[in-house]
């Protein structure tokens, strides 16, 4: 995900939807590098730079500066949003988000 935030937020969020995708519509493991490189490749970016990255510690240091970053700020669960200084964590009902929003509109409005 990092590399890919690298070549532009749409590379990015090409790879993430082919992640989920292979995760949870096909068997793939998202922790082996052969599928890696398949979600890699399909999000448009070239096969061996995928490869170079996978076996170096590339962007290392930046993803854990950024986990550590999130713990400090409070963030243990994924997904987190946070809406208008409203923290949304986990598998939230959509009513929540709908609330958020609504209190977001009236202030505005």
């Amino acid at each position: 995900m990092y590399l890919a935030g690298l070549k532009g937020e749409d590379v990015q969020m090409k790879l993430a939807k082919e992640l989920f995708k292979a995760h949870f519509e096909g068997d793939a493991d998202v922790t082996d590098h052969v599928d890696l490189i398949k979600a890699g490749v399909a999000a448009g970016i070239e096969e061996e730079e995928v490869v170079a990255w996978l076996e170096s510690d590339n962007g290392g240091e930046e993803v854990d500066r950024e986990a550590q970053k999130a713990r400090e700020s409070g963030v243990n669960s994924v997904p987190t949003f946070e809406i208008n200084r409203k923290r949304l964590e986990g598998a939230e009902d959509a009513s929540a988000f709908y609330e958020a929003f609504s209190e977001i509109k009236g202030s505005v409005c």
